[in-house]
């Protein structure tokens, strides 16, 4: 009777949960698919609150909502299970993960929508991000400091006045203010 037991042995060494082989990514475009299953099951039915539905109204939507992701669960190849006891064990980094790929997934989405519209407009394909330049050209580059910490002097007063050029040690003197002098502390409040 070994042989029983070592297929017993084999089958649930091939029946681990799948929710280890769910990564983040996975996880977000799940999410995301589900979001816009419901979305468009919401939008069938006109965007009405619960409240606003009959009971039958209601039912049908909550039924075609689990058809939706029951879908998307299939078009992903996850078991709903498993799914959900996945995103029940995440961990604080994994959340994060989850986000920062949803976010991701939607910034990807609203770049093929922007780009199908502009090709839409323009009948052609348009440019697919602007050129950045550093800097005015070869006349004026941009420089990167060696040092952060150093600040960078620049001494435009000794093209204009040399007598006025600031070494780099000293500080500027203070220009001469003309009108009142400076009062002095008065001694009023030193009585006794």
């Amino acid at each position: 009777m070994p042989i029983p037991r070592t297929l017993a042995a084999l089958a649930i060494a091939f029946a681990l949960p799948a929710s280890a082989e769910l990564t983040p990514a996975d996880l977000a475009a799940v999410q995301r698919d589900e979001q816009k299953a419901a979305d468009a099951v919401a939008k069938q039915h006109g965007n009405k609150q619960p409240s606003e539905m009959t009971d039958e109204e209601r039912a049908a939507v909550i039924h075609e909502q689990q058809a939706a992701v029951q879908g998307v669960l299939e078009k992903h190849g996850v078991d709903a299970k498993e799914y959900a006891r996945r995103m029940a064990t995440l961990d604080l980094d994994e959340r994060k993960q989850v986000e920062q790929a949803t976010r991701a997934l939607e910034e990807k989405e609203k770049a093929e929508a922007a780009a199908k519209a502009c090709k839409d407009a323009q009948g052609e394909e348009c440019p697919a991000e602007p050129e950045i330049s550093r800097g005015l050209g070869d006349e004026d580059p941009v420089v990167v400091d060696e040092d952060p910490d150093e600040p960078m002097v620049e001494n435009l007063a000794a093209d204009a006045d040399p007598a006025a050029a600031v070494t780099e040690g000293e500080p500027a003197p203070a220009p001469p203010v003309k009108g009142k002098p400076a009062k002095h502390a008065s001694k009023r409040g030193k009585r006794r």
